[in-house]
């Protein structure tokens, strides 16, 4: 008896340790891909979400943490009107903003608002759904080897690689639906019905903080519905959460509604399908060519390509053989997961239909779409694919060169966008401290005249205003008719456009300048006949 016990606590003590060596990876890895970013100001790919989303964050701290009336640094928002109607305030609809939030209260707990503090709770949320990961990975293939290299698959993506510590919405959103997922797995495998009630609450709160994780949180109800069909499941403890679920998703969409409807909004609110067939392959095109190895890299499609072929040789010779082993959930006559990856794919097409524009510009539409259910189908596929020995110190390499080529993407992805947003951080470095120098108050209403994206310079000015990021629009002639104080240009982006905007530029009278961007007033005579005689005046 003894002896039993022994093997048994020996045995639990090898599986854990296997546990913490693989939980220790996962961290080394997340951590180190990020260390030299975890300061970084919003800037390069996609910069302007990034810098909403950051002062969203800091509005909560201006408005005395008040969670029903986020706001930015932007009086006219970008929709409905396009920048061109002027509102009262700066408050705005989005999804809902509890990481903003908490990252607002951590930003007050520790005294600064600076941006490790953003990027380092997304960073732990990140690293909390990449063990959640690991374990549903582990659940369903029993293997760590296997677990290990899909957690580190989502780990070195290009695209999620840059998020997982960063601004946006996603990153937590992954985080939770990981969370949500797990639980839910094991409601399926052990039937406890906390682990369904726990699984439903995190995919909940996936889905208020980025709404296309709804796909996901639908296609396991569907997925419920079709067991209880069967006569797998019952309706019975079902219905309150799901009805709970829903109705807190509801309630917050009309509040958002609201919010949009009295404030407008900083963030798309409306369906941009394709107009055409034709626009729909152009687009596809587009972002393929833009993207594709953004999205993964050349390792990460040859292994979905080696484990979805060795999957169907598997499944070929086990039915040639007529065996039928290579999914369990025939022994145990339970509905096969392949359903619920089927009806969660299924779902990201009909999302990508309807807002297909979206794709060209912006990479992150993967990681809300088809990120999570490409990583559940490699889950699915290493599930009945054996591994030697050898198989897996092969794997444990294919993880070293996945890491690699992560490090490289991080910097490369960087040095490949436009640096214009970049170059707006560095001009408007400081300028908060300038501005205060010369006597500008907190309170003032500044227009950020051709500056792009638009609430960087009121991030590093600390104040409100007015955004004009465009030269070619007529957003500049309204803006000088509304309520504002002064006008702040960079000194670059003047003399780099005086001949195309002269009409404006001209009549910019300069009361100071830090030597990299210059506060204005309008006046109606002509003051500057030539970028020379703007950047000389001091």
């Amino acid at each position: 008896m003894n002896n039993k016990l022994s093997s048994f606590v020996s045995h639990i003590r090898q599986y854990k340790n296997k546990d913490y060596v693989a939980i220790f990876m996962i961290l080394i890895a997340a951590i180190l891909l990020q260390i030299p970013y975890l300061n970084e100001f919003p800037s390069y790919f996609h910069a302007w979400s990034q810098a909403d989303w950051y002062s969203i964050a800091k509005g909560f701290l201006n408005n005395g943490f008040d969670f029903f009336h986020p706001e930015s640094y932007i009086y006219n928002k970008q929709y409905p009107n396009w920048w061109l109607i002027p509102h009262e305030d700066t408050i705005t609809s989005v999804d809902f903003p509890i990481h903003c939030y908490v990252v607002a209260i951590l930003m007050k707990l520790f005294g600064t608002s600076a941006p490790w503090v953003f990027r380092c709770y997304t960073l732990l949320c990140s690293i909390i759904g990449f063990i959640f990961l690991y374990k549903l990975a582990k659940r369903l293939t029993n293997d760590e080897v296997k677990a290990l290299l899909i957690v580190f698959f989502a780990i070195t993506s290009p695209v999620y690689g840059q998020h997982y510590a960063g601004y946006l919405p996603c990153a937590p959103a992954v985080a939770w639906t990981f969370v949500g997922l797990w639980a839910y797995l094991r409601y399926y495998e052990e039937g406890k019905q906390r682990y369904y009630i726990i699984g439903i609450v995190f995919l909940t709160l996936a889905t208020l903080i980025r709404t296309t994780f709804l796909i996901v949180l639908i296609a396991i109800f569907c997925f419920e519905f079709l067991r209880i069909l069967r006569k797998e499941s019952t309706w019975r403890n079902k219905t309150l959460p799901i009805f709970l679920s829903l109705l807190f998703i509801a309630s917050y969409y009309l509040w958002n509604l609201h919010l949009r409807t009295e404030h407008g909004t900083l963030f798309v609110n409306n369906l941009l399908p394709a107009e055409s067939w034709m626009d729909a392959v152009g687009i596809i095109k587009s972002a393929y060519e833009l993207w594709k190895f953004h999205y993964l890299t050349l390792i990460h499609y040859y292994i979905l390509l080696i484990a979805f072929g060795v999957f169907t040789y598997k499944m070929v010779q086990n039915y040639l053989l007529k065996r039928n082993t290579y999914d369990d959930q025939t022994k145990s006559s339970k509905m096969s997961l392949w359903w619920l990856c089927g009806g969660w794919f299924f779902g990201c097409v009909l999302f990508a239909v309807v807002m297909l524009k979206q794709y060209v510009d912006h990479d992150y539409y993967f990681v809300d779409t088809f990120f999570l259910p490409i990583i559940f189908l490699l889950v699915l596929l290493l599930r009945k694919i054996p591994l030697n020995i050898y198989a897996k110190c092969t794997l444990l390499i294919v993880m070293a060169l996945l890491w690699r080529q992560a490090t490289h993407m991080q910097i490369s992805r960087r040095n490949l966008w436009d640096t214009e947003n970049h170059l707006t951080e560095l001009r408007f470095e400081g300028a908060d401290r300038f501005l205060d120098s010369i006597g500008v108050s907190r309170n003032a209403k500044i227009i950020a005249l051709y500056v792009y994206p638009q609430n960087v310079p009121f991030l590093k000015m600390g104040r409100k205003g007015y955004t004009v990021m465009f030269t070619t629009d007529n957003v500049a002639k309204e803006a000088l008719t509304w309520d504002y104080d002064y006008i702040v240009i960079e000194n670059d982006i003047f003399e780099k456009e005086f001949d195309k905007n002269k009409e404006i530029l001209s009549h910019l009278y300069k009361v100071a300048d830090n030597g990299r961007i210059s506060l204005c007033l309008y006046t109606d005579t002509i003051v500057n006949d030539s970028p020379r005689t703007f950047l000389q005046k001091k």
